[in-house]
C-alpha cells in the first residue's frame, strides 16, 4: 500500500507515509480506510510525509476534488489539522496546490505544507516524534 499509517493515541496524531508513485485512487482509498478504522480516535492531527513519493500521478482536476473527497473522513474523525511534510521542491509545490483547493472548498480545515518533520513538530508546539 503506497500510504501506510499509524495512530499515536497518546499524542492524538495520525502519521501517514506515502511511498512510490501516488495516485488519486490511492489517496481516496486512504481517506476511506482511515474513516472506517475504529482504532483512530477523534479530535486528531494528521501528519502526512511525502518523503518516499517518487511521483504524483494526479491531475489538477483530481487535486481540486480532494477537499470534497476528504470532508467525510475529516468530519468523522474530527481531524483538526493536516500537516504535509514535503522535503522536495516538487512535493512542496503539489502540497501548496492542494492547500489552495482546501482554502476554497474546505476553508475551516487547516492544511499546512512544511519542509521537514522538525518543522511539523514546531507547528504542533512539541518535540514528539
Amino acid at each position: 500500500m503506497p500510504i501506510d499509517y499509524s495512530y499515536d493515541s497518546e499524542a492524538k496524531i495520525l502519521h501517514a507515509l506515502c511511498t512510490g508513485e501516488l495516485t488519486f485512487e490511492q489517496v481516496g482509498n486512504y481517506f476511506t480506510t482511515i474513516e472506517k478504522d475504529e482504532s483512530i480516535g477523534k479530535d486528531i492531527t494528521e501528519l502526512i510525509n511525502f518523503k518516499a513519493v517518487t511521483d504524483f500521478n494526479v491531475s489538477s482536476a483530481n487535486i481540486s476534488d480532494l477537499p470534497k473527497l476528504y470532508e467525510y473522513a475529516k468530519n468523522k474523525k474530527q481531524i483538526n489539522k493536516t500537516i504535509l511534510i514535503c522535503e522536495k521542491d516538487l512535493h512542496f509545490g503539489i502540497a501548496r496546490m492542494i492547500r489552495a483547493f482546501f482554502e476554497i472548498d474546505l476553508p475551516d480545515h487547516q492544511l499546512l505544507p512544511v519542509r521537514s518533520e522538525e518543522e511539523a513538530y514546531r507547528v504542533l508546539g512539541n518535540s514528539h516524534n
